[in-house]
């Protein structure tokens, strides 16, 4: 699955239905990567900040590279 990088403020639980599964997927504060349903799900999305520019500057870089 396609990993994106977030930028958490806050800790939740994110409950998630996944390949006939219910799974509570706890995620805590800080800038990680992610499964892509994790990080397009609107409940992260409210627990979420801008990606800090250093961040953001080295995913480009990364980018550029592949």
């Amino acid at each position: 699955m396609d990993q994106k990088t977030i930028n958490v403020t806050k800790p939740f639980t994110l409950v998630l239905k996944r390949e006939g599964k219910v799974q509570r997927i706890p995620v805590m504060p800080g800038v990680q990567n992610v499964d892509a349903d994790i990080a397009d799900h609107w409940y992260t999305q409210a627990h979420c900040a801008e990606l800090p520019k250093a961040v953001k500057a080295a995913a480009a870089k990364d980018d550029k590279k592949a």
